[in-house]
């Protein structure tokens, strides 16, 4: 079955397993990272956006 994504989900979903990786693999505290992404898609798309 073919499964639709749309832009947010994928977002969502590589923002956490960045998070996920990047904690396991410097073995950093989970409280570091927000569980979700303090940015938006608009916002990452947006080439003047500064965090």
């Amino acid at each position: 079955m073919i499964r639709r994504y749309k832009i947010n989900d994928i977002f969502e979903e590589c923002y956490q397993k960045a998070r996920q990786y990047i904690l396991k693999r410097y073995q950093l505290s989970s409280n570091l990272f927000p569980e979700n992404p303090p940015f938006s898609v608009v916002d990452v798309l947006n080439p003047d956006y500064l965090p």
